[in-house]
């Protein structure tokens, strides 16, 4: 999949390394929770108008006595997409080292 070597890469190209997350007991499809965002106006959007349990959903998985899921979710997202987020942002800008 093209998009979690391009992870793999920005990660590794800083020197770090990442584990795919667990969401709701399985591992997290990182390009369906990226595209998610994007697709509802990148993070800053989804804060803004609180879409974290819309992109939970889009997922498929069973959300029920998950309280916190649109909590964790966004903190993973923070943790492991967000810095790539604002990557492609300053590289489609112009602004970014190439990878």
């Amino acid at each position: 999949e093209i998009f979690a070597s391009e992870l793999d890469r920005y990660y590794t190209t800083r020197g770090e390394k990442y584990k795919v997350p667990t969401f709701c007991h399985h591992p997290l499809d990182t390009y369906s929770v990226f595209k998610a965002v994007q697709d509802r106006g990148g993070y800053n959007g989804v804060t803004q108008l609180k879409l974290w349990k819309d992109v939970c959903r889009c997922l498929g998985h069973d959300l029920k006595g998950q309280t916190s899921a649109s909590f964790s979710m966004r903190n993973i997202y923070e943790r492991l997409l967000l810095p790539f987020e604002l990557f492609l942002e300053q590289e489609q800008s112009g602004d970014a080292a190439p990878l």
